[in-house]
């Protein structure tokens, strides 16, 4: 299929506040059968950065991509509640408002996380969850690896513009990553952002053309 999957952007009010999505795909043709696909980005990411996954998801499914409260161009203010449950709460009105009748919520990094605790209210027409990399601490658990600071002083800078040099001290260099296309494994080190978001990393340092894991 070619051409661009991008529909249009919009904004609805659910939940008390405004909400704004991008839509890919729509529901014609043959996805009109299938679950349309709520997308929400991690903590750092707005709906834009999830462009790329979207042109892909809309080839097959009715694709919506949210920007969580506080984030892209919906509603944020020092006075909004950030919680984990306002944002589920959001997520769940948005697929109301939206009108949706059987829909999948995939959630990365913390959007796992508000995904979990929006299906956990068992909304109508919620058919299923996926949960990309979600972050485990807690309880009884390791320490989650970020400091809130990371989030707080880096975002505060760049509403003023900040410099790459500058953005890179909150982004230390990530772990190793070996191949798994050679017997012993490549050695290869890069510096991936191991951003406090878990967000797909882009290695700033070439990488030989294999399937890489990542050695937590």
């Amino acid at each position: 299929m070619s051409g661009s999957t991008f529909l249009y952007g919009a904004q609805v009010h659910a939940n008390g506040i405004r909400q704004h999505y991008l839509r890919h795909g729509g529901d014609a043709g043959p996805r009109a059968a299938r679950d349309a696909v709520v997308i929400v980005p991690g903590i750092t990411s707005p709906a834009v950065t999830w462009g790329f996954v979207a042109e892909r998801f809309g080839r097959h499914f009715d694709t919506y991509v949210l920007d969580v409260r506080g984030r892209g161009l919906s509603e944020a203010s020092d006075a909004l509640d950030y919680s984990l449950d306002a944002q589920a709460a959001d997520l769940n009105a948005f697929v109301a408002a939206l009108g949706l009748a059987r829909y999948a919520f995939v959630g990365h990094s913390m959007g796992g996380r508000i995904a979990i605790r929006a299906a956990s209210k068992q909304p109508a027409g919620l058919a299923r969850v996926v949960a990309v990399d979600p972050p485990v601490s807690g309880p009884g658990r390791r320490a989650y690896p970020a400091k809130l600071p990371w989030y707080v002083d880096s975002i505060r800078m760049a509403r003023h513009a900040i410099s790459l040099e500058q953005m890179r001290e909150f982004c230390p260099p990530g772990p190793k990553r070996s191949c798994a296309c050679a017997p012993s494994g490549c050695t290869r080190a890069t510096n991936a952002p191991s951003s406090p978001a878990s967000r797909p990393s882009r290695p700033t340092t070439s990488m030989p053309t294999c399937h890489a894991s990542r050695h937590r």
